[in-house]
């Protein structure tokens, strides 16, 4: 007997079966039908397992294709956005830039219509508010109107010069 640690030996357990099978006469031929078979089975299975494992080669690398194309399709992504992103802080940084100078030339001309805006006031005191200037030349007026007219006097001394 062997120890239940060790596993059989195959050429031993080989000897041994064709030795039993040289023993049992008929059962010889069942031995044999069932070597051959055996080995017509594994054959066959070798020849499946080849073709599953050839299936299986021919999507793994199809896959990685896929994947290869994935990873490009990514590259060019992440160029683009990276691309974008400094366009859109591009952008940002010249709308500031056009927000402030805006700003400054509003600020200017802001000042320039206070300053403007001032002179024409002053200039307007100066010159007094022309409704008072119309009603007081008005009030003239009818006074001048409101006199009776002189009669000319004779225009003979005029002649003399």
């Amino acid at each position: 007997r062997r120890p239940p640690s060790q596993p059989p030996d195959p050429a031993a357990a080989a000897a041994a079966g064709a030795a039993m099978a040289q023993n049992w006469g008929a059962g010889s031929t069942f031995a044999e039908v069932a070597r051959q078979l055996c080995g017509e089975m594994a054959q066959q299975l070798t020849e499946e397992h080849k073709k599953e494992v050839g299936k299986m080669y021919i999507e793994v690398e199809a896959m990685r294709q896929e994947l290869r194309n994935v990873q490009d399709m990514l590259q060019s992504y992440l160029q683009r956005e990276e691309t974008l992103s400094q366009l859109m802080t591009e952008m940002a940084t010249c709308f500031q830039d056009s927000q402030s100078h805006f700003q400054s030339v509003h600020g200017a001309i802001e000042d320039h219509f206070s300053k403007v805006r001032g002179q024409h006031q002053q200039g307007m005191r100066k010159r007094g508010d022309p409704v008072t200037d119309a009603e007081k030349a008005l009030a003239r007026i009818r006074g001048l109107l409101s006199e009776p007219v002189v009669a000319p006097q004779g225009v003979g001394h005029l002649h003399r010069y």
